[in-house]
């Protein structure tokens, strides 16, 4: 089923108001924080470096340090059967329990006339990006977790309202390119040990 995305707007405004100014930890001033994960990208990154991550783990380790207003989990599904049961449930569901907004979008079947093949399609960009900005106007640091080039021009939008930008991705050329267009850079494999999971608990993203 495709997220409303007035209804999510509507649901930001609706909390705003109910945003802390100021969190202080220790005598210190902590930066309010938004998480974003494109979840099929995230999957990706860590199952070719071996590893599944435990998103629990994740977030507990970006709030050491941050207070954490809100975290954004998208993720595209697949429909199997007439029940409208995707594989994606499981953690979907997951998420939810713990806390994690989650965002999906039923991806799009073509069918290729000249193979015969039908193949599924789908792009969270829209989404991530639109939601980041909204968010954007409410904290001081922006993370996202992704190793998709093409959100570089909204983090340089975001960037522009003096909001810090932090990437979390990998060594490949993609990741390396949004490095470059972000405050701060945390690299997925260093950190892999502390949010890592067993391979035998993954499940489709």
């Amino acid at each position: 089923m495709t997220t409303n995305k007035v209804e999510i707007f509507q649901l930001y405004s609706y909390h705003l108001h109910q945003i802390p100014n100021i969190i202080i930890s220790k005598g210190k001033v902590m930066e309010k924080v938004c998480i974003f994960i494109d979840g099929p990208s995230a999957h990706f990154m860590s199952k070719n470096m071996g590893f599944s991550i435990d998103y629990s783990r994740l977030i507990a380790l970006l709030g050491e340090e941050r207070n954490i207003l809100r975290s954004h989990y998208y993720t595209l599904t697949t429909t199997q059967s007439d029940d409208d049961f995707t594989p994606q449930r499981p953690i979907m569901d997951w998420m939810r329990y713990n806390g994690i907004s989650v965002i999906s979008k039923e991806m799009i079947q073509l069918h290729d006339a000249i193979t015969g093949l039908r193949k599924n399609i789908g792009s969270l960009e829209v989404e991530i990006a639109s939601d980041m900005f909204a968010m954007s106007s409410v904290c001081d640091e922006i993370v996202l977790i992704t190793n998709n080039t093409n959100f570089i021009y909204a983090l340089e939008k975001i960037k522009y309202r003096g909001v810090k930008v932090t990437i979390i991705t990998d060594s490949t050329p993609s990741g390396k390119t949004l490095v470059q267009s972000c405050d701060q850079s945390i690299n997925l494999e260093k950190i892999s040990e502390r949010i890592s999971r067993h391979m035998k608990e993954t499940v489709s993203y």
